[in-house]
């Protein structure tokens, strides 16, 4: 590690106390949110292996135990028993912690029940010690690199201007956290390795591996950073011979690897019989539909929409293919490769998330390639300056969006580039917010099938108002032999609307499917009506529907419209039919 660091040992100790402070202000760990969704799932194995000794979960098939609904286990008819979605990583990196909260807790006479406020706290622990300890894993990776100033500038675009930091204060217990400390310290491991061939630094680098492997088996496409780092800037024939005079070494990281995979084939087969258990029952990748442009620039979770910070890995992948191209190929194949996978599953855009939270687990491999950029320029003030103002800016916007996230201001899965617009940079989103939301749909994206807009058709308040004379408004009309083609049995109907006078009897939104003769086949309706409206304030109205696609014949038809029997005046802004 080189001197003189003081810049970055700064922001190491400014993001840490940052993410300490605004995780003290949710103290989410006394109102039981830490331990929820994914995070959930990861801790089971704690309470499981150290409060009832049983790690394959026999226990929950006593009669007389009463929390067999807090643990959320999986089952299928190909394997025998019970078993964990997710593999035991997550929960070997916690241990530590969670023993030792729980130690103290009884030392000094505190309740801490298995899903209690002390597992909480320290799900939340565990996550912060590895945010602290990826940060320093990353320091001593990126110092070997660059210089002091171009480290701490990428040390604060990774650890406060990404989700990084939202996996630590607002979500933790999520594996990413720990797959970025993991990759961190394996790439040190490996520039220590390349300085010193040492036998224990193969052992470890095998052991960080197959944590890796343990925590996100996807991830196991890191391995080609410690290939590409010790086998260094050699030349073909003399790589081969390095390897060849280092087998032992490998021997030594494939026994590391296998101590700490293994625990995970034995706890599988003792559950269900199998050495191999695929834990995800229907859901799947689709190699052939990676949504990849969608992965990373759209406005549900997309990775560049949310870190724009990162848009300078580009120009440094570019930049490195001269500095050392045995690196440039490497990181250049796992970025294709990793992307590939990871939007190549079915929920692309990874159910309740802010950004594209898979891409933490990678942070440090895209910081550096942000590093090489900005070490080309880092001699010129002007632009350096500017680079130093964007990433703070950056940060700033990450923090704001972090904490409208963990407020449910900025939706989880129902983003748009308007809805994005109608909330930025404020806590009070307006009147058109709700409107612009687009629901995924989990049902047809968990086969493999696109959910196509059926209709978005938007009405201007001329066309919308109503006058006294007019008890019904302009609608929606669309041909259902259209919609029948695509299997789609689900609609979601939406409206924004202002009242011109208050109505004294209900006003309903309708949903009317007609034969090709015009009579009715089908009618659901609902309420628009709240006494605690205002005149001249939008509202949105946004009901799912439900209907039987089997009982339309061909050249059957879908009106949409609004039934107002006290005839006020009210403005209907916009309508949109949609599945999604």
């Amino acid at each position: 590690m080189k001197t003189n660091s003081y810049k970055s040992i700064g922001i190491i100790c400014l993001a840490g106390l940052i993410s300490l402070l605004m995780s003290f202000s949710q103290h989410r760990w006394t109102r039981l949110q830490i331990i929820q969704q994914d995070a959930r799932i990861y801790y089971e194995i704690l309470p499981a292996t150290f409060v009832h000794g049983d790690p394959t979960f026999q226990f929950l098939e006593q009669p007389n135990f009463t929390q067999r609904h807090e643990y959320w286990l999986e089952s299928d008819s190909s394997h025998n028993g019970r078993f964990m979605k997710y593999t035991i990583g997550v929960g070997l990196v916690q241990a530590p912690v969670y023993l030792l909260v729980n130690g103290v807790c009884e030392l000094v006479g505190i309740d801490h029940p298995p899903f209690g406020k002390a597992d909480h706290f320290a799900v939340f622990l565990a996550t912060w010690l590895a945010y602290l300890g990826a940060l320093i894993g990353s320091f001593r990776v990126l110092r070997h690199y660059f210089s002091d100033g171009v480290t701490s500038l990428v040390l604060l675009a990774v650890f406060l201007a990404t989700n990084v930091f939202h996996y630590t204060c607002f979500s933790p217990g999520y594996g990413h956290i720990y797959s970025l400390l993991a990759l961190s310290w394996l790439w040190y491991v490996s520039i220590r390795l390349q300085e010193t061939q040492r036998p224990r630094l193969f052992f470890a680098l095998g052991l960080i591996f197959g944590l890796i492997i343990l925590i996100r088996p996807t991830n196991a496409v890191m391995a080609l950073i410690p290939l590409a780092v010790i086998a260094g800037k050699r030349e073909r024939g003399s790589l081969v011979s390095f390897w060849r005079q280092h087998l032992s070494g490998i021997s030594l990281a494939l026994a590391g690897v296998f101590c700490i995979v293994f625990p995970q084939l034995l706890l599988w087969k003792f559950s269900t019989g199998s050495w191999l258990v695929y834990s995800y029952g229907k859901e799947s990748f689709f190699w052939s539909k990676p949504h990849l442009i969608e992965g990373l620039f759209s406005f549900r979770n997309g990775w560049l929409s949310y870190a724009p910070v990162m848009i300078g890995l580009f120009p440094g992948l570019i930049l490195l293919r001269k500095a050392d191209k045995m690196l440039f190929w490497a990181l250049l194949l796992f970025l294709l490769v990793n992307n590939y996978v990871i939007y190549s599953w079915w929920c692309w855009w990874y159910g309740g998330a802010y950004g594209s939270r898979p891409q933490v687990d990678s942070a440090l491999i895209t910081g550096f390639l942000l590093g090489v950029a900005l070490n080309h320029v880092w001699n010129h003030r002007q632009i350096r300056s500017i680079c130093a103002l964007l990433v703070v800016c950056f940060a700033s916007i990450n923090l704001f969006q972090s904490y409208q996230a963990s407020i449910g201001i900025l939706h989880w899965d129902s983003m748009t580039a308007k809805s994005y617009r109608d909330i930025f940079l404020t806590l009070k989103p307006n009147e058109w917010y709700e409107y612009h939301l687009k629901q995924p749909d989990y049902e047809n994206a968990v086969r493999g099938r696109e959910y196509p807009v059926l209709v978005d058709q938007e009405i201007t308040p001329k066309a919308g108002l109503l006058d006294t004379t007019n008890t019904f408004s302009p609608g929606i009309e669309l041909d259902l032999d259209s919609i029948q083609a695509q299997q789609v049995s689900t609609f979601y109907l939406s409206g924004v609307f202002q009242w011109k006078e208050i109505p004294t009897r209900d006003v309903f939104m309708v949903f009317n499917t007609l034969d090709s003769a015009g009579n009715s086949i089908s009618y659901q309706s609902w309420s628009m009506h709240n006494p605690n409206f205002e005149v001249n304030r939008r509202y949105v109205i946004k009901k799912q529907v439900n209907w039987d696609k089997t009982i339309h014949p061909v050249g059957s038809k879908l009106r949409v419209y609004v039934w107002n029997p006290d005839k006020c005046q009210f403005f209907m802004d916009a309508y949109r039919l949609s599945n999604f």
